[in-house]
Order: C-alpha cells, then structure tokens, then sequence
C-alpha cells in the first residue's frame, strides 16, 4: 500500500497523470480487497483441493481447472466486476463510431458494443482494450483516449488491438 500510494500519489502527480482522490483511492483499495476475499478464497481453496485430489496428474487438472476460470472470468470482470469502479456508456452515434465498426467487419471481429469509460476520474492516461469472445466482443476507450489523439489515431490504436485478435495471440495464451 505504501507503494502504490507513493506511485499514485507521488510520480504520478508529479508527472501530471494523477486525477484520483484519496477517497477515491481507499474505495477502491477496499473493494479490490472484499473481491480478492470473495473469488480469490475460493478460487485458492478449490486449487489446493484438486492439487491434493488430483494425484499424479494433478496438473493437468489445475490447467483445466485455470482455464475455465479464466474463461469464467473473461465474462464477468468486465460485465460486474469493472463497473464497480468505472462508468461505461455507450460511443455516440458519429463517424468515429461508423468507423470502428467499419474496420470491425473489415477484420471479421463480431463488435456489439462500443463503450466509453471515464477514465479520467482516476487518470490523465489515455487506453483502449476489448473483451468478451464468441459472437459478442466490446470495445471501450478511455474517455481520455477521445480528447487526446485525432480519430484517425484512435481507429490506429485500434487496428494495433484488433491485430493481435485476428492473429490469434490472446487465445496462444492459454496453451
């Protein structure tokens, strides 16, 4: 804690990035701490539990057993979980919006939804990322990200994001 006071509060600031409050900080803090209470116990006592059932083989067990969390995960975090920090709504309707689901359908990624996140609250750090698999993917960008760089930029953040999906390297990850 000490650290990461130090990293938000000191360099951070220091260096113009930081817009969070304290109050804000200690909030999310002790929600990060009730949700690693609330998954994280679990999560590790069912790891044990199949490293002691699992018997000589046991890792193979723990690799199914991780990969489904993950996949678990991958649908809830950003659904419930990182709404309890951020606010997200939708792109409005413009030509940004036309042209991210344009270069969507150009690379064959099933975009439903367009978010923007107010990460300013917390930042002066602009970002983008996607999340969901199957037939439902969404994009979010850092409101942040919107006042910052030209939307020609922005459709070349994404296509960089988009890249590494249509290449397959977040699926390499799990084997």
């Amino acid at each position: 804690l000490p650290f990461e006071l130090y990293s938000t509060f000191g360099i951070e600031r220091k260096h113009g990035f930081n817009k969070q409050t304290l109050g804000l900080f200690l909030s999310d803090k002790i929600k990060s701490l009730a949700l690693t209470c609330i998954i994280g116990g679990p999560f590790v006592a069912l790891l044990l539990w199949i490293i002691k059932a699992g018997g000589e083989y046991f890792y193979i067990y723990v690799w199914g057993f991780l990969t489904c969390f993950s996949l678990i995960m991958m649908t809830i975090v950003p659904t419930v979980i990182m709404p309890m920090f951020n606010k997200y709504e939708p792109l409005p309707e413009g030509t940004l919006k036309t042209r991210v689901f344009a270069l969507a359908d150009q690379l064959k990624y099933p975009l439903t939804k367009l978010f923007v996140m107010d990460g300013s609250k917390r930042s002066a750090h602009s970002n983008a990322f996607m999340f969901g698999f199957g037939s439902n993917r969404r994009i979010v960008l850092f409101d942040t990200l919107l006042t910052q760089v030209k939307e020609d930029e922005i459709l070349a953040i994404l296509g960089h994001e988009l890249g590494h999906w249509k290449l397959g390297h977040t699926l390499s990850n799990f084997w």
